[in-house]
């Protein structure tokens, strides 16, 4: 399967500008996150993957 590619994962998750979806998709109401768990849990990962699609593109 295709999506078990490491670098096609990588480049995917380089080449999605979540600031712009939280800002213009959701209209400033919400905060990037780096996990689908909540920012209270201790379970949650304070790191968000940064949007660079030249990177995305090189991956290729």
């Amino acid at each position: 399967m295709v999506l078990y590619d490491v670098r096609l994962q990588k480049a995917v998750s380089l080449a999605i500008d979540r600031h712009f979806i939280v800002n213009e998709l959701y209209y400033g109401y919400g905060e990037v996150m780096g996990s689908i768990l909540s920012p209270a849990s201790p379970f949650s990962v304070p790191m968000v993957p940064e949007y660079n699609p030249e990177e995305a593109y090189a991956l290729d």
